[in-house]
């Protein structure tokens, strides 16, 4: 039973490594392809439009249930 734990720990510390090595040099790869491209710049200026929208959504959908609570308030 030792030796089944000691190789299953041995495996997920070298299958750690591994994925761990490769992420580094796909990062670097993704990120230098974006710069290049631009794409960087468009996905914040889209990341930025959807944040602005749903912020002036929220900010309406409180300005009518202040409306309704009042509403409510005065019957």
């Amino acid at each position: 039973m030792n030796l089944y734990k000691l190789v299953f720990t041995l495996l997920g510390v070298l299958f750690t490594f591994t994925v761990q090595a490769q992420e580094a040099t796909e990062k670097q790869d993704f990120n230098s392809l974006m710069r290049a491209d631009g794409k960087v710049a468009v996905t914040i200026v889209i990341s930025a439009i959807i944040l602005t929208g749903m912020i002036i959504y929220l900010i309406n959908a409180e300005r009518r249930v202040k409306a309704l609570e009042q509403e409510i308030g005065e019957e």
